[in-house]
């Protein structure tokens, strides 16, 4: 089967693009042709091409029409086209459900439509729809995943919200920076160049001007370059894993990461195992959504314990980079024969604790760095005073001689 991207006019001569999976140009005729549209062109997209990823937001708005519509009866091709054709959708969002809906009516069921538009939805939700399947509670699981993608939309904006104030301070210090020293400091230099001598934070910050307006282009390429190799790097297994490793041990910081990511974690393996997936295999799946290398390669460790007979809860215990709450939580929700709903109540309440934690931490860097601005600003007045106060000072004792 290939993947076609077309362009039709409607009856109204408007036109249409859309994308179907159909196995060859005749069968795209005939589907455009069925549709009441007139073919205009048409072009191959290639199989190995992976589809732009659809956000938290785009999942959770997704599983709850489809939940709602399975609910009261609606059938899945015809919800999947009510989807496709809602007015709110960019046409790269149409694109994929429109692949989906195609992909349906051809016979195969949703979890597969969903693995053959690659990388468009993540593993977990896949898993989750092969387990619905089986069981045929589809919109149960769909309102499920709406709950838990809606819930890391809201994580993931708090803390994007919360770093915008801290990220226009760091901007306002660059830009005060850029701005003393490249403009106030030559203004200033002709005076204080008259000057006898210069204590040395005045011959710092005249030093520093001028490496800055003299070197300003190979500045830039030293920070364009730096940024490439970082990127570079970051792509790299072996280098994300000592990164992320050292996020978790940062200090004060590290404490903030692994309560994220643990509420994360508990969350994915609740709604896997509340579906009816075995605890490995919800173990394999949800070691892959903590959104930390270092972690995540911690899980086929977890995976063989647990399949040999460990308890969860102390194999959890061992994984650095969750805090200590899940493995306890865990231990109580295995003794009590009651694991979903322990872990379902342990990832609200380091979800809040995140949430907490996030605040606090946004508190803590505005005065720090308001006092890194202040510090700069007194630098350069106090390196512009200090030789003029020594000149006059001088010039005082010589009179008074």
């Amino acid at each position: 089967m290939t993947t076609y991207k077309y362009t039709a006019q409607d009856e109204n001569g408007k036109k249409i693009s859309r994308s179907v999976d159909v196995n060859n140009p005749t069968e795209l005729y005939q589907y455009v042709q069925q549709n009441n549209q007139i073919l205009v062109s048409y072009k191959e997209v290639r199989k190995n091409t992976r589809s732009r990823k659809l956000s938290f937001r785009d999942l959770g708005d997704f599983c709850r029409q489809l939940g709602t519509m399975q609910a009261s009866g609606i059938s899945l091709v015809r919800a999947l086209n009510i989807i496709t054709h809602s007015e709110s959708l960019k046409q790269w969002q149409r694109d994929i459900y429109t692949r989906l809906m195609n992909s349906v009516i051809q016979g195969n069921s949703l979890s597969t439509a969903m693995e053959e538009i690659n990388g468009a939805f993540p593993e977990l939700l896949i898993n989750m729809y092969k387990t619905a399947e089986m069981s045929g509670n589809l919109e149960k699981t769909s309102m499920q995943m709406c709950d838990y993608y809606e819930k890391q939309y809201l994580l993931n904006k708090k803390v994007t919200s919360s770093l915008v104030y801290p990220g226009i301070l760091i901007a306002l210090v660059i830009v005060v920076v850029i701005f003393l020293v490249t403009f106030i400091i030559p203004q200033l230099e002709p005076v204080l160049s008259t000057l006898e001598s210069m204590p040395l934070p005045t011959r710092i910050l005249l030093g520093s001007s001028h490496f800055v307006i003299d070197h300003w282009i190979i500045i830039l390429f030293v920070v364009a370059v730096a940024a490439i190799i970082f990127t570079y790097l970051m792509k790299q297994r072996s280098f994300r894993i000592k990164f992320d490793k050292m996020l978790v041990h940062l200090p004060y910081f590290g404490k903030l990461f692994k309560t994220v990511y643990t509420a994360r974690f508990a969350r994915t393996i609740a709604s896997l195992y509340a579906s009816g997936l075995p605890i490995v295999s919800a173990l394999s799946v949800g070691g892959r959504t903590v959104g930390n290398k270092y972690v995540e390669s911690q899980f086929e460790d977890v995976v063989m314990k647990v399949r040999a007979g460990q308890s969860l809860s102390n194999v959890i215990s061992g994984v650095d980079g969750f805090v200590s709450k899940l493995a306890d939580t865990t231990l109580v929700g295995e003794e009590t024969g009651k694991l979903a709903d322990m872990l379902v109540s342990t990832s609200d309440t380091l979800d809040y604790e995140a949430d907490i934690a996030i605040t606090k931490l946004v508190t803590s860097m505005e005065p720090v760095l308001i006092i890194v601005m202040g510090l700069l600003v007194g630098f350069v007045m106090v390196s512009v005073l200090l030789p003029i106060y020594q000149s006059y000072s001088a010039v005082g004792a010589q009179g008074g001689i």
